[in-house]
């Protein structure tokens, strides 16, 4: 994919999510050490955007505008039919880590057990939107498969 494109989707998100500083500190809570520096690069296409800092700033933001084009470019060859399990495999995972997050975050070896950090409260909405756009794709399945699918009548 075009360079420029990947850079423009980044930077997009890196406005909407708040700027900067809160695109570096999703990345931080999300694989540890993430500079500003790294994220400004990545706007400005100056370094190449990382599908993992991509697809986090998707979570974070709620939107998924590489993800619906990629998805665009080859969603014609996939069928609905049969996803459905995978899916579910997906949301079951991804449900879990957003449950094990927030127990993590209010345990014993949090910075502070009685409420969410900046950091946890960060990696734990990335996750439940992670696990939220999943369900939305199990639907789209489900949908599209009682409006296409076999036992449709004749």
């Amino acid at each position: 994919m075009n360079s420029k494109l990947l850079a423009a989707f980044f930077d997009a998100l890196v406005t909407e999510i708040g700027g900067v500083d809160a695109a570096a500190a999703v990345m931080q809570a999300r694989k540890g050490a993430f500079s500003k520096g790294t994220i400004s690069k990545m706007t400005s296409g100056q370094m190449a955007v990382s599908c993992e800092a991509l697809i986090a700033l998707e979570d974070a933001a709620q939107l998924f505008p590489f993800t619906q084009h990629a998805f665009d470019r080859i969603g014609h060859r996939t069928a609905a039919t049969g996803d459905l399990k995978q899916l579910a495999a997906r949301k079951t995972a991804a449900g879990a880590d957003a449950i094990s997050a927030l127990f993590q975050a209010y345990s014993v070896n949090s910075v502070d057990p009685t409420r969410l950090t900046a950091e946890e409260g960060a990696d734990l909405m990335a996750k439940l939107r992670a696990a939220r756009q999943i369900a939305k794709l199990m639907i789209e399945a489900v949908e599209a498969e009682m409006s296409g699918g076999s036992d449709a009548p004749e």
